[in-house]
């Protein structure tokens, strides 16, 4: 952070940082004394001098840098690389237990709320180092988790662009995370918890189970793996990903922990140990499997649910006994004649690049073939005559209605 400002600070901080640099020589042995304490905060002085920071102009771009650590936020608006405002609190005890991707969201809804007064009414690029954000932002808002859905929400009157920076390359926000101001802005919680509970009330679901869910969870090693992933963050590549919920990496922006409960947006993660009974019950009534997938979607979700549904339906009994099949239709024998060549069949087929017409008597059965030099109407009745000039003329020629028999 120090180097970052280094560029915008009149005073010479590598004199003033010597002694501290001092330490960091092979031969040196690490001892923090009065020089070392001197040099640190003359250095605070110097970097927190206005001198340091830039004027706003509305007339150039605006970004927003923010970070999040394990217990404070970050924020610090920039013009052409340059600081304008910085900012840092600390996470409450409750915000502390929030996924990292529910800290790093904050982190942005209080960059915003802090520099209201710069970022209202324009556009602003927002630089964060937690990639999940930008996919986040981008899903409907059903599919996000109950928590984030509030923090998005409070996001909505911005026009901003999220852009995922490693964190290398935000130190401000970076170094502001890690030692914030104590103040903890209680206003920023406003609502979130409500909505969270009204979400979670709005479930149909009784009070009973979901006590026992909470249970199940509890003891379901999956869903613990996946409980502290959730909470310290997930692994940026899916091979480093542990093994017990690899399943679950291709959902990982929509999952949260409320109450001791896992969400995937608005529905339930149930554990493993529940799952062949939510199954019974999703299929008592012997419903179809899209009116279970149906039912199941609103309510209930783990990694290969559909397929589940769709198997225990397809292996009901009970269904299978008494499912509609589909209507055979009956066979239409075709009309006996009362004498031979009354009644004949004739049609047209090719073989080694010949023509060659068929006519076959519905009395006998007996085919008579005749080869064609084309296939034209008048050759067709030619062979025609010939034939029924020595079998006799017929009554009725059935064909299926080729160009040659018009």
């Amino acid at each position: 952070m120090v180097n970052y400002l280094s560029r915008y600070v009149s005073d010479n901080l590598s004199e003033i940082t010597a002694p501290m640099r001092e330490l960091l020589h092979k031969d040196t042995i690490f001892t923090w004394q009065k020089p070392q304490n001197e040099s640190f905060e003359k250095m605070k002085e110097v970097i927190c001098k206005d001198t340091c920071l830039a004027y706003y102009d509305p007339n150039k771009s605006l970004t927003l840098q923010v970070d999040s650590s394990s217990k404070s936020l970050g924020a610090v608006i920039l013009q052409e690389k340059r600081p304008i405002a910085f900012a840092s609190r600390s996470l409450t005890e409750s915000q502390r237990n929030m996924g990292q991707i529910s800290k790093e969201l904050l982190s942005i809804v209080f960059g915003f709320t802090k520099f209201h007064q710069y970022c209202y009414g324009r556009d602003v690029i927002v630089e964060n180092d937690h990639l999940p954000i930008q996919g986040l932002l981008k899903k409907p808002m059903h599919s996000i988790p109950a928590r984030l859905q509030r923090l998005v929400l409070k996001l909505t009157p911005y026009r901003f662009q999220f852009r995922h920076m490693s964190g290398k390359k935000i130190p401000l926000a970076d170094g502001l995370s890690r030692n914030a101001s104590p103040d903890t802005s209680p206003e920023l919680n406003e609502g979130i918890e409500a909505h969270v509970c009204m979400v979670i009330s709005s479930l149909p679901v009784s009070d009973r189970k979901l006590e026992e869910i909470k249970l199940h969870t509890k003891q379901d090693e999956q869903l613990c793996t996946l409980q502290q992933t959730i909470k310290f963050g997930w692994p940026k590549y899916k091979k480093a990903c542990h093994q017990l919920i690899a399943a679950f990496w291709n959902y990982r922006d929509e999952l949260s922990e409320v109450n001791g409960l896992i969400m995937k947006g608005e529905k339930i993660v149930m554990p493993r140990s529940l799952r062949s009974e939510m199954l019974k019950v999703l299929h008592s009534s012997h419903l179809g499997a899209q009116k279970c997938l149906s039912r199941a979607r609103s309510i209930m979700f783990w990694p290969g649910i559909s397929n589940d549904i769709i198997e225990l339906v397809n292996q009901c009994q009970i269904c299978l006994e008494y499912r509609s099949s589909q209507q055979k239709e009956p066979l239409i024998s075709s009309e006996i004649p009362d004498y031979p060549f009354q009644i004949a069949g004739c049609d047209l087929f090719s073989l080694n690049e010949k023509n060659f017409m068929v006519m076959s008597d519905y009395y006998s059965r007996y085919p008579i073939v005749h080869e064609l030099s084309n296939i034209k109407s008048s050759t067709v009745i030619s062979h025609m005559k010939d034939i029924m000039s020595h079998w006799g003329i017929c009554e009725k020629i059935v064909t299926d209605g080729g160009p040659c028999f018009f």
